[in-house]
């Protein structure tokens, strides 16, 4: 891809940033007295737009949702290249396609969970899951329907529809950004992938599951070797910091994988790896041409929406202010 293609679309991004929520607003919002102080401080940005009269702990889910929407359609009109979106909101729509089929097996009411985003073809996917009408969905999505069906009906292994729909997203993130053939956007999905392959890696050790889980659990291989996480998973908890030391992202992670050995504790080891994505991306927030600054953007939004859903259900349970800050990811802005 010519990295000029979107020089036109980076000043509107600039735009777009402008309306991110800072540090010292978060900060406020951290430090807020009770949930009707900090939902008053997120009345005062741009969120407010999304709700007629006061944001509440009621409509606050919906202002957070509607917000992503419009991050989507807003994106979506601005590049107008159906690829890169979809690299970003496939895991909306697997997430969708998740809830429906285990509503649809268990004969439950989930549509409360799904994301009712423009550029999600969620009538198709329940025509297909509920009326086994697929002439409204790309064959890719039809075919995987089909088969977890039939293994389902086979199996009735619930847990097999959110390992086998993982690894489905993560083979088409890996394939559409070979295909956008943008050399950050593939540096981009292969640092997801390790992201989630590690994390399954110390996730499935904490719950002393043997190796067989693990193999059906991760996914495709990113700059990680599948074997090489395979290697890892067998080594005994002391030996991890060694043999984790030669692989890229060790550095940036070391305190968790620190904290894992000493307590079979993973938080610490989730966020770390969720900063280093950040950080990666505000790298590339200085260009003025490419696809960095608007893939840093979009992540930034997703993450700031992430970030005030934490503090607000924190706030609502009465979580101390510096036990949230301990677990929000690292700003954008």
């Amino acid at each position: 891809m010519d990295k000029y293609s979107y020089l036109d679309v980076i000043p509107k991004i600039r735009v777009y940033e402008k309306n991110l929520i800072d540090n010292s607003i978060m900060d406020r919002m951290l430090s807020s007295n009770n949930i009707d102080e900090l939902l008053r401080f997120l009345s005062e940005t741009t969120y407010s737009r999304n709700v007629d009269g006061d944001i509440t702990p009621f409509n606050y889910e919906k202002v957070l949702t509607t917000e992503l929407d419009s991050l989507f359609t807003d994106m979506n009109s601005v590049l107008k290249n159906n690829n890169l979106i979809n690299i970003f909101t496939l895991k909306y729509l697997y997430n969708n396609l998740k809830i429906m089929l285990k509503s649809k097996l268990l004969d439950i009411d989930s549509s409360n969970l799904t994301f009712e985003f423009n550029v999600i073809n969620n009538l198709g996917i329940y025509e297909a899951v509920y009326n086994e009408n697929y002439k409204y969905l790309e064959e890719r999505i039809s075919s995987i329907i089909k088969l977890l069906m039939n293994n389902f009906n086979d199996n009735k292994d619930l847990s097999e529809i959110d390992i086998m729909l993982d690894k489905f997203m993560f083979e088409d993130l890996k394939k559409k950004s070979r295909e956008i053939g943008d050399s950050f956007i593939i540096s981009y999905i292969d640092k997801l992938i390790d992201i989630f392959n590690v994390k399954a890696l110390f996730r499935i050790k904490k719950l002393g599951l043997d190796k067989k889980i693990l193999d059906r659990v991760i996914c495709v291989s990113g700059n990680i070797d599948l074997e090489r996480i395979k290697s890892l998973f067998i080594e005994i908890n002391d030996n991890l910091l060694i043999k984790f030391s030669s692989i890229y992202i060790y550095k940036y992670i070391k305190s968790g994988i620190e904290k894992f050995i000493d307590n079979d504790e993973v938080s610490l080891l989730d966020i770390e790896l969720d900063n280093y994505l950040m950080n990666f991306l505000k790298k590339g927030k200085i260009f003025t041409s490419g696809l960095s600054p608007i893939v840093g953007y979009i992540n930034a939004k997703e993450m700031e929406v992430r970030n005030l859903r934490l503090i607000i259900m924190s706030k609502i349970n009465n979580i101390p202010s510096e036990v949230i800050r301990g677990r929000l990811v690292v700003n954008y802005v």
